[in-house]
């Protein structure tokens, strides 16, 4: 299934919605894991490292680096970083729609939480995926 936050832009309070909404879709399908996508690890600062803490996002970047939180094992995935993620949630944070693509199409994906930067890459989005707002 495919769910979106509603304001595009860069809101704290609607990044920690979608990992609260992954972190609970992936306890459901029991596959007990979640990606958060971005494009590259400079990304994870600003809005995700100040909703997660540095100390979380310094684990994440370590080689095979990943967090265990409420019995759900988060990565981290960009154009360049796979991690040990194998099959879950992903958080498609401020994706561009080249990217949305290529998440959607990734066999490891169950569900996708996106997490819209600019009003046209949410309205794309909405184009293409029958999406259910958070």
């Amino acid at each position: 299934m495919y769910f979106h936050t509603t304001k595009p832009g860069p809101w704290i309070e609607d990044f920690q919605t979608a990992l609260v909404k992954a972190i609970v879709l992936a306890q459901e399908n029991g596959t007990n894991e979640v990606a958060i996508a971005v494009h590259q690890k400079g990304n994870l600062t600003g809005v995700i490292e100040e909703a997660i803490g540095e100390a979380a996002v310094k684990q994440l970047l370590k080689p095979a680096g990943y967090i265990d939180f409420e019995g759900v094992r988060l990565f981290v995935i960009t154009d360049k970083i796979r991690s040990g993620f194998r099959h879950g949630v992903i958080v498609a944070a401020y994706a561009s729609t080249k990217l949305m693509e290529k998440l959607t199409a990734d066999y490891r994906t169950t569900d996708v939480v996106y997490v819209p930067w600019q009003p046209d890459e949410l309205t794309a989005y909405l184009q293409k995926y029958t999406s259910i707002p958070l």
